[in-house]
């Protein structure tokens, strides 16, 4: 809920694409800083989008979302054209499990998207879907 109401506030402002950009200026003492946008192609995301240096695409290894993925790729472009603005790609494999699909879309995007895509590619773990159904909104996955 938070987001959309940030996502409310930011539509009705004048240039409303580059309000992150301003408000960013001003932070020197940070390497660098994750944002985690909306799956949508709304203001925060666009905000992001002008100011980030690499974009990290995550895909689930599921059929749906390869299709997916290349309206968002064609969005990217016409972000980057509008805000003047080039950051890198890189793609995130997740939800992997070993079915002919989840191999199909590693090779698919593999194939197409070589140079951009991460070698590691994550797995479906039960755990992690059944956290917040326990109450819990993170669960530690190390030994």
């Amino acid at each position: 809920m938070d987001l959309k109401i940030a996502e409310k506030q930011i539509e009705g402002q004048e240039e409303n694409e580059y309000i992150l950009k301003k408000q960013m200026a001003s932070l020197n003492d940070f390497d660098f800083i994750i944002m985690d946008t909306p799956p949508n192609i709304g203001s925060l995301t666009l905000n992001s989008m002008a100011v980030a240096t690499e974009l990290i695409i995550p895909i689930q290894c599921e059929y749906c979302s390869l299709r997916g993925m290349s309206q968002l790729m064609n969005v990217a472009d016409m972000a980057e054209e509008a805000l003047d603005n080039q950051p890198k790609r890189r793609i995130l494999l997740t939800m992997y499990t070993r079915t002919n699909i989840g191999n199909q879309v590693v090779d698919a995007v593999r194939s197409h998207y070589s140079e951009n895509t991460y070698s590691t590619v994550i797995p479906r773990n039960v755990k992690v879907a059944e956290g917040p159904a326990q109450g819990n909104p993170f669960v530690c996955l190390c030994a």
